[in-house]
């Protein structure tokens, strides 16, 4: 059973023009590292008092199929019983993998408990909160789910667009739905990050891989020119951009003032599968441990940070953790959006690590 050590960072939850959402990505690894994700969110829950769960991606891995899904309600769904909205994944466009998300799972939910919901690739969750609940999402939210998998056609961007320029009419449709709404909040969810995070060259041991989704997602040398990348269509826009993909928790300014970007990507597991606990990160040297396993472990988290390339001069502020598996909570007001990270540690204790505050525009 996870515990809580820190608490929310305002006293929960008095205002009724405040909204509150949990967000896990990659949460598609079954076992012990997502169940205690989940286990952390329902002892967070009464706390915090969510109305959903958003995922930013990469909800299962492999070929999908019913009993997969069951094991994901026991470690996760059942223990938050909110409804799932969920974006697409690289892992999760395959034809098999499409069919499974598009799939209605909702008959064996309990009538006031979870719900998973994936209407399209390319949705808006405004109206997908109505259409699960009944209710609307306060005037000043507006949060657009993206499907940034380009090089994959079977999902395409729904009811946006099926044709094979879809990925052009995504980015026309995102930045239309943005420059008419009159929302102060305006975030934008994906699943592949914009900026990449300096932590380590390898994405599943291969280097050079992880520089790929942010080549696309910032576009090539024409669309950088006219300014029509996908970067641009959220970033001149959009609030906040919430992603996945890289196994970590990470939020990154590049000029003050200007988009926040958020990853989430550690709900189901690390970079490179090791997990840190807290005695091995406090360990100056591996003789300090005689446990083989936990040696091995601080060599890895010491030679990945020998192979981390220099943090952007790019950025004002960067910060990343990925040496525990974890959540974010995101709460909206009219006047503030704040969003804040929680670990949990190998004793399911949840941790408040890192969080963000942000106040409206005038």
């Amino acid at each position: 059973k996870a515990t809580v050590s820190v608490l929310y960072w305002c006293t929960p939850p008095q205002m009724s023009d405040s909204v509150r959402f949990f967000v896990v990505g990659d949460i598609g690894n079954p076992g012990p590292l997502r169940a205690r994700v989940a286990e952390g969110m329902r002892v967070l829950a009464p706390v915090v008092m969510p109305s959903f769960v958003l995922t930013t991606g990469d909800n299962v891995y492999g070929s999908p199929n019913d009993e997969q899904f069951e094991v994901l309600r026991k470690e996760m769904l059942e223990k938050v019983g909110l409804p799932w909205y969920v974006t697409l994944g690289n892992h999760d466009v395959g034809g098999k993998e499409y069919a499974w998300h598009m799939k209605d799972w909702n008959s064996s939910a309990p009538p006031e408990g979870w719900r998973w919901y994936c209407p399209s690739p390319c949705y808006h969750l405004n109206a997908a909160y109505k259409a699960t609940t009944g209710r609307e999402l306060p005037s000043y939210l507006d949060i657009h789910v993206i499907n940034t998998n380009k090089y994959n056609r079977t999902a395409r961007a729904g009811g946006v667009s099926n044709g094979l320029r879809w990925w052009r009419d995504q980015k026309k449709h995102i930045k239309r739905s943005l420059d008419n709404s009159t929302a102060a909040w305006k975030i934008v969810v994906g699943h592949h990050p914009i900026e990449y995070i300096p932590q380590s060259l390898l994405e599943h041991r291969i280097p050079g891989i992880r520089f790929i989704p942010t080549t696309f997602m910032k576009g090539g040398i024409r669309s950088k020119a006219k300014g029509t990348s996908m970067r641009d269509s959220i970033t001149e826009r959009a609030n906040l951009y919430l992603c996945g993909h890289q196994h970590l928790t990470a939020h990154i300014v590049r000029d003050e003032g200007d988009c926040e970007y958020s990853i989430i990507g550690n709900s189901s597991k690390v970079e490179d599968d090791v997990e840190i606990s807290g005695d091995e990160r406090a360990s100056d040297t591996s003789s300090s441990s005689s446990d083989e396993s936990s040696i091995k472990n601080i060599m890895k988290s010491k030679l990945k940070a020998k192979m981390a390339p220099k943090p952007d001069e790019r950025y004002s502020s960067l910060w990343h953790n990925g040496d525990c598996v974890g959540f974010a909570l995101v709460e909206a007001s009219p006047s503030q959006l704040a969003i804040v990270y929680y670990s949990v540690d190998s004793s399911g204790t949840v941790r408040e690590i890192n969080r963000k505050v942000v106040s409206a525009r005038r």
